[in-house]
């Protein structure tokens, strides 16, 4: 129960700080772009695929 407090915790106090961000930096000091879509912010990185994980191409607009 202490470790779910701990990460709930963590979880408020994190995400308010990183939403809006044009950028993150972790631990290692790596920075990623982030971009947000409708409620959700994603890393960049995350949105370059160009397959499914079945190997078929993802089409594009």
């Amino acid at each position: 129960m202490n470790n779910l407090l701990t990460i709930v915790t963590l979880f408020v106090l994190v995400v308010p700080v990183i939403w809006g961000q044009d950028t993150i930096i972790d631990i290692d000091e790596n920075v990623y772009e982030t971009v947000q879509i409708d409620e959700q912010l994603w890393i960049k990185e995350n949105l370059k695929v160009t397959h499914y994980r079945n190997g078929d191409e993802i089409p594009t607009g």
